[in-house]
């Protein structure tokens, strides 16, 4: 977190996310709200920097087309990614922490991270981190990131918009995730 306390910085992983839009979610319905929330797209690491005007939020990523997963090369759409305030990355384990009201060591308990992960802070791509730390947790998130769209492919061939049907497999897995806390 930036040195203003307004300030929210940080980086989007999952891979790093190039080019998606991050904002802050000042009501905390999930949604963008023109004129309120702030937004901006990442840079080429994931990075972001918004001010939250020193109200609570909720951090809040999208993808589309023109997003890359930067370690890879790919475009990522129709991802959804939240962190909850204080975050220093949105990863697909802070979605699990934010959707399900999970505290960091709850969600290090229920997935067996490394010992010493912080979730709301831990980037595998950072300069100086353990590499085979960064192997585990980052292809955590990568099966946590191929199960949510393997089921929202299911749900989109049913007839669900991508939206309804990512939404959709991400609670299912976040309520598979609180049966076992």
């Amino acid at each position: 977190i930036g040195s203003n306390l307004n300030t929210v910085s940080g980086n989007v992983v999952k891979g790093p996310l190039s080019n998606a839009v991050v904002y802050l979610d000042f009501d905390d319905d999930g949604a963008f709200t023109d004129g309120t929330d702030v937004q901006m797209r990442t840079g080429s690491s994931g990075e972001f920097e918004l001010d939250s005007g020193g109200a609570s939020y909720t951090i809040r990523v999208i993808t589309d087309s023109t997003t890359e997963d930067t370690s890879s090369g790919a475009v990522l759409a129709d991802l959804k990614l939240s962190a909850p305030s204080g975050a220093g990355v949105v990863t697909p384990l802070t979605t699990l922490m934010q959707e399900g009201d999970l505290s960091a060591a709850q969600l290090a308990a229920v997935l067996s991270l490394p010992a010493g992960v912080d979730p709301l802070e831990f980037n595998p791509y950072a300069a100086g981190v353990d590499a085979a730390i960064a192997l585990d947790v980052e292809g955590l998130s990568q099966k946590i990131v191929a199960t949510i769209q393997a089921v929202a492919a299911v749900g989109e061939g049913s007839g669900l918009t991508a939206s309804e049907a990512f939404d959709s497999a991400l609670d299912g897995l976040v309520s598979v995730l609180d049966q076992r806390v």
